[in-house]
């Protein structure tokens, strides 16, 4: 039973503080450092303190019980629409990791007051009743760090970072062949292959790809499942050699269910910028197709931000060459 209230007081902390980071958001950034470091080590602190009050848990126990919880908040934030799966997804290990850290922390001081109850022959659990009462925690200064700290960071953290992802693939095809194919993507069947892991987290299949004129100035456009498009300008061309796009997309055109607001394309933390074409030949009337994939992301953690975007554009990119590959070499 204690377990039970455990998870639900610190499932009900975190509830309410993603609705205030929600609720007030030109005040609190959801993307910040406050709320995605500060909740979670909050979230940990209560279930190690709550869940065994009468016993100073073991490290393993500080470690993974916060995980419970974190599991839980995600159950119940994603059935009321409050957070997206695939964010939660994304997210799960960073989050999961820092819960960690606060049940780590709790367990020390489940320790040093354990010690000094026992040194001065004191009940520990009547030396615990402050931290343990529930109204007491839920406005102690510990954790109402994520709100204060939330106010003062706004999203001042956030810094903005270009990269570029490139992948390559060596087609059995002569390049007229291969270079048909790729300005153009007809439409594309289910059995084709296109971004498994992309498909995986739930992200829009790759449909098609549209061509008004191949020429400078030309229209590209990339249509996915669930009406997200991405507009493609061909800003320069060289026929059967090498075709720039710039890549953009409309983000208040993306209905709400297809992406989650923290990973809409186009939106304050993430955005496309250009693609590259690059062909190749080889002898034997093969040739080498490159194509990269030029973004930018804006998070105060673009070192985990920046591993899954890589992963997901560079899926999206290997699928696109992998369906210009089977195509061109039948």
């Amino acid at each position: 039973m204690k377990s039970v209230f455990a998870l639900f007081s610190a499932s009900l902390y975190g509830l309410v503080l993603h609705f205030l980071f929600g609720f007030l958001g030109d005040f609190l950034e959801v993307m910040s450092l406050s709320f995605l470091a500060l909740s979670p080590a909050g979230i940990g602190f209560l279930t190690v303190l709550l869940w065994r009050p009468k016993e100073v848990p073991s490290v393993n126990a500080a470690v993974f019980r916060p995980w419970l919880t974190c599991l839980f908040l995600l159950m119940i934030t994603v059935m009321l629409a409050m957070e997206g799966t695939i964010c939660w997804i994304m997210i799960f290990p960073f989050f999961a990791a820092l819960s960690s850290v606060g049940g780590v922390i709790a367990r020390s001081v489940l320790k040093y007051r354990a010690k000094k109850a026992r040194a001065s022959e004191d009940d520990v659990l009547d030396d615990l009743d402050e931290w343990r009462d529930p109204g007491a925690l839920k406005t102690s200064v510990l954790l109402m760090l994520p709100l204060v700290f939330g106010a003062l960071e706004g999203d001042r953290s956030n810094t903005t970072q270009t990269y570029l992802v490139e992948k390559e693939v060596i087609l059995e095809a002569p390049p007229e062949r291969v270079w048909a194919e790729l300005v153009r993507l007809r439409p594309i069947g289910p059995d084709e292959p296109v971004g498994a892991f992309a498909q995986l987290l739930g992200l829009p299949r790759h449909l098609r790809t549209d061509l008004d004129t191949l020429a400078v100035g030309g229209r590209r456009t990339a249509v996915y499942e669930r009406g997200l498009v991405f507009d493609e300008t061909i800003l320069e061309l060289e026929p059967m050699r090498r075709m720039v796009l710039s890549v953009k997309t409309d983000p208040e055109k993306i209905p709400p269910t297809v992406l989650d607001e923290h990973i809409l394309v186009g939106g304050r933390h993430f955005s496309t910028l250009e693609d590259v074409y690059r062909l190749e030949p080889l002898p034997g009337g093969r040739c080498r197709l490159r194509l990269s994939g030029q973004y930018t992301i804006s998070t105060p953690f673009n070192w985990y931000a920046g591993c899954w975007a890589e992963w997901l554009v560079s899926d999206v990119l290997q699928g696109v060459l992998e369906v210009v590959k089977s195509r061109s070499e039948k």
